[in-house]
């Protein structure tokens, strides 16, 4: 896929680049309001492919799913961590 070709076609943290496992990931998060601007996935790859990738990089599905733990990016990270942990 080219989006991800000019993304560097690897995750940024360990290099991985089986692009049926690659993500593109916003860096700050947010990415569901920022593709929502773009009316479906098709234009927001396009807007990659055209050489907007501010704030964009590439992540493996692992790395991906890592970071969003550590930065609390879930949109209600504490519910999940005590269902995780047997709390309701």
């Amino acid at each position: 896929m080219k989006a991800l070709d000019v993304l560097g076609g690897k995750c940024v943290r360990c290099g991985f680049s089986d692009e049926r496992a690659l993500q593109v990931d916003h860096i700050n998060g947010n990415g569901i309001a920022h593709r929502k601007q773009f009316g479906n996935q098709t234009r927001f790859y396009k807007h990659i492919i055209e050489g907007t990738t501010e704030g964009l990089q590439l992540l493996c599905a692992n790395c991906n799913a890592i970071k969003r733990v550590e930065n609390k990016e879930y949109v209600n990270y504490e519910h999940t961590v005590q269902t995780a942990e047997g709390e309701s």
